[in-house]
C-alpha cells in the first residue's frame, strides 16, 4: 500500500465515495475495519486518498459495501487510474466541484459570456437553464437552480478569498424573458461581500481568457486545481504545469481589467441603463479641479465631465483609460 502526501482528485474521490457508502450503512472507519479483518489504518488511509488499495482488497471492500454494476467498475476503474493527474466527469455530476470549493481558501475564476453559478441569482440561473442549446428536462430545472444556489454558500466565509474576472459581454446579454432578470441579476453584482472582488475586462479587445471560461480552486487540503466545463463533459486539470499556464492567464487578466470600483461603477451603470429604469447620474466634484467647485465628473463608463456653475450646458463623456491618462498628466 504506497502513501501519498498530497493525494489527486482521483484518490479524494474514490475516498469520498467510499466514505458515503460506509455512512450509509451506518459504519465508521473502526467497524469497516473489523468487517473486513484489515487494520483500521488501511481503511483511513484509503478513505482519506492518502494510499492506492491493490485491486484485491478494494474488492473486497466494494463488496462488503454492497457496491454492485456499474458504480463498483467505475471505482475499480478510479484506483486502477489513481496515479494520473486529472479527472474528466459529465457536467451534470457536481459533487466533486463542490466537494473541492467547500474546502477552497481561495477561488480564481474567468467567465466571458454568462455570470458563474456562484454568483448567478435564481431568476438568472433558471432563464439560462431554459434558453440554452440543450435545455435540461423541465422537471430538473429547480433542482439545478437549488444546487446552484446552494453552492453559493462558501460565498459567507469570511476566511475565504473569491475574484471573478467577467467579460463585459456576460454582463450585457440580456438572459431572461424580462429586463428585470438582468436588472436583479447586475444589482446582485453590484453588493457582493468584502471577501469577493469582481473585476470586469472591458470589450475593447483581445484578452487574455479568449481560450474560455476556467475556475482555479486553492486549498489548504490538496493541491490547486482547474475547473472546465463543457456542454457533455467537465475536466479537472491538477498537473502543476497546467496551473502554472493558467495562473499567467489571470495575471494577463489582471492588468487588463478594470479595477474592483471601475467595475462595480459599470455594473451599475449597465441596470441603470436597462429599459424601465430611470436613474440619475451620480455626479461629484473634481478634486483636480484648479478652482473649488469648477469641475464636477460621473465615474461611469463612460465617464462624463461638466461645469460645475453651468449644469445645464451639456456634458463631454471619455473612456476610462482617456480619464487615467488625463488624471495621471494633472498629477
Amino acid at each position: 500500500m504506497a502513501e501519498y502526501r498530497e493525494p489527486n482528485i482521483r484518490a479524494r474521490q474514490l475516498g469520498e465515495r467510499l466514505l458515503e457508502r460506509m455512512a450509509e450503512k451506518g459504519w465508521g472507519v473502526r467497524e469497516m475495519s473489523r468487517r473486513l479483518e484489515m487494520s483500521a489504518q488501511w481503511v483511513s488511509s484509503v478513505t482519506r486518498g492518502r494510499a492506492r488499495p491493490d485491486p484485491v482488497n478494494l474488492a473486497r471492500l466494494l463488496t462488503v459495501l454492497g457496491v454492485k454494476g456499474a458504480e463498483y467498475h467505475e471505482l475499480m476503474a478510479l484506483a486502477d487510474e489513481m496515479r494520473k493527474p486529472g479527472l474528466l466527469e459529465n457536467p451534470g455530476n457536481l459533487r466533486t466541484l463542490i466537494a473541492h470549493e467547500q474546502q477552497a481558501t481561495a477561488i480564481f475564476s474567468f467567465h466571458g459570456v454568462v455570470i458563474p453559478g456562484l454568483l448567478q441569482t435564481a431568476d438568472y440561473a433558471r432563464s439560462l437553464a431554459h434558453e440554452m442549446g440543450n435545455p435540461p428536462d423541465p422537471d430538473r430545472v429547480d433542482e439545478q437552480v437549488f444546487t446552484r444556489l446552494s453552492r453559493q454558500a462558501i460565498l459567507a466565509r469570511p476566511q475565504s478569498r473569491f475574484t471573478f474576472y467577467l467579460h463585459e459581454f456576460a454582463l450585457r446579454l440580456p438572459v431572461g424573458p424580462t429586463p428585470a432578470v438582468m436588472r436583479a441579476q447586475l444589482h446582485q453584482l453590484a453588493k457582493l461581500r468584502d471577501n469577493t472582488t469582481i473585476r470586469v475586462v472591458p470589450a475593447t479587445g483581445g484578452h487574455a481568457g479568449l481560450a474560455g471560461d476556467f475556475q482555479l480552486v486553492e486549498s489548504a487540503s490538496f493541491r490547486p486545481l482547474i475547473y472546465l466545463e463543457s456542454e457533455v463533459s467537465a475536466l479537472y486539470l491538477e498537473d502543476p504545469r497546467e496551473i502554472s499556464a493558467y495562473r499567467r492567464i489571470l495575471r494577463a487578466l489582471a492588468k487588463t481589467a478594470l479595477d474592483e470600483a471601475e467595475s462595480r461603477m459599470l455594473i451599475t451603470r449597465l441596470a441603470r441603463d436597462l429599459p424601465g429604469v430611470n436613474m440619475p447620474e451620480k455626479w461629484r466634484k473634481s478634486t483636480h479641479s484648479s478652482q473649488a467647485d469648477c469641475v464636477e465628473v460621473a465615474i461611469d463608463r463612460p465617464v462624463l465631465i461638466r461645469d460645475t456653475k453651468d449644469r445645464e450646458g451639456g456634458t463631454l463623456a471619455a473612456s476610462t483609460p482617456a480619464w487615467r491618462e488625463l488624471l495621471t498628466r494633472l498629477r
